[in-house]
């Protein structure tokens, strides 16, 4: 049965549910489903229900509410956010898509001083595909929640959206020593955490950025021998992070 996300918490005694925004173009002009035709709905608190369509309207579809389910979590003792260097081409596409079917919650796009893209005129459509991506993933791979992906940032922004992590870890590639495996055993396993993951672009990041980095409570970290692309290291560090903390 087909999973929809809705925009808005439902209301407790709601016997329905309007469905809009893209959501319900992919109902109506891809999947062409139409009254009578039942699916799964989840709102952002969890809360998730079969439900029948009643009609198409331009307003959007209206479901009739059929039996509502226990609210559904996603149990995750870990919430990884990426902040992920502004990559070139489609290699965003990859990182979101993945990084949402292993589990991160949020991604912050930045640029900084090696990013071969520069900010332009077009990032809030790029952002809007980017969330696309991360919800139709998200259904494939049974997500109760859609991770946010959040306006492109400058790199001077990173200061103050460190503050509220537990843990903020840098995959550098000039650090021979320090395991990202080392750094996660070093974390409680008495609560849930919120760990901040970094990953330059394609050209890395320049010594004072590093020195930044670190003043504000980065942890630099190695994968090994083998030097990642950008593409692939927020992949590889949220699938280590899964590990680590038994959640795949």
């Amino acid at each position: 049965m087909h999973r929809f996300f809705l925009n808005a918490p439902l209301a407790e005694n709601a016997n329905e549910a309007l469905l809009s925004g893209e959501e319900q173009h992919h109902l109506v002009s891809v999947l062409r489903l139409g009254p009578g035709d039942r699916a799964v709905l989840t709102d952002p608190a969890g809360t998730v229900c079969e439900a029948e369509i009643v009609e198409n309207t331009d307003e959007g579809t209206l479901f009739r509410i059929i039996e509502r389910m226990p609210p559904e979590t996603e149990n995750t003792r870990v919430r990884i956010t990426l902040f992920q260097g502004v990559p070139k081409g489609s290699k965003s596409d990859l990182i979101v898509q993945k990084g949402t079917e292993l589990g991160i919650s949020a991604f912050v796009p930045f640029y900084s001083k090696r990013s071969v893209v520069r900010p332009s005129g077009s990032d809030s459509k790029k952002r809007q595909r980017l969330q696309r991506i991360a919800r139709e993933a998200a259904k494939q791979s049974g997500r109760v929640f859609v991770p946010e992906v959040s306006e492109f940032v400058p790199f001077a922004a990173l200061e103050e959206a460190f503050r509220p992590f537990d843990a903020v870890l840098l995959a550098y590639e000039n650090e021979n020593n320090i395991r990202l495996k080392d750094l996660l055993q070093e974390m409680p396993r008495d609560r849930d955490l919120s760990v901040a993951v970094i990953v330059g672009p394609e050209g890395g990041f320049e010594d004072a950025e590093t020195v930044r980095l670190a003043l504000w409570g980065a942890k630099l970290f190695t994968f090994g021998r083998r030097i990642l692309r950008t593409e692939t290291a927020g992949i590889a560090a949220a699938a280590q992070i899964n590990y680590e903390f038994d959640e795949g």
